[in-house]
């Protein structure tokens, strides 16, 4: 019975690990998505609430993006391995900001070229997409790794 206690705890330890890993993950997609109803719920010529929507809309197209890339790309076994010592939390933000700006542009590039043009709603969706897909991925490669907060990154 001792032995079934200790391994019912130690479960509940590595499930409490493995919400506290996704944490960030479930963050990224609620602010997402939020942001994305935000801009479309929120009329530019209301003055009540026009400032929530251009701070989510800010955190949407100039970090969410860049994050989640820079997630997927500097993970410990990701495709770019970098120094022993790791990238710091500034070195993180400075990238993932700079980042979200290249593929902001890039995405208003690739949509200048189609029938959908650059539009609200054409840049949001996309970049609501990118999004998505890019922490969907680095999710599964921390999962799939079986990282922990400590060792997730080079």
């Amino acid at each position: 019975l001792n032995g079934l206690t200790e391994k019912l705890n130690l479960s509940a330890i590595e499930q409490i690990r493995a919400q506290a890993k996704t944490t960030w993950y479930w963050l990224t997609i609620i602010i997402t998505i939020a942001a994305a109803v935000v801009i479309f719920a929120i009329p530019a010529d209301n003055q009540s609430l026009v400032s929530l929507r251009s701070i989510l809309a800010v955190v949407f197209v100039m970090f969410l993006p860049g994050f989640v890339f820079v997630k997927t790309l500097f993970h410990k076994d990701g495709p770019v391995q970098n120094s022993s010592t790791g990238i710091d939390s500034l070195e993180r933000l400075a990238l993932s900001i700079a980042m979200s700006l290249i593929i902001t542009s890039i995405t208003g590039l690739i949509l200048n070229s189609t029938p959908w043009g650059v539009t609200l709603l054409s840049v949001t969706l996309s970049l609501l997409v990118f999004t998505l897909i890019f922490a969907t991925i680095a999710i599964f490669m921390e999962l799939k790794r079986g990282t922990t907060k400590n060792s997730e990154y080079v």
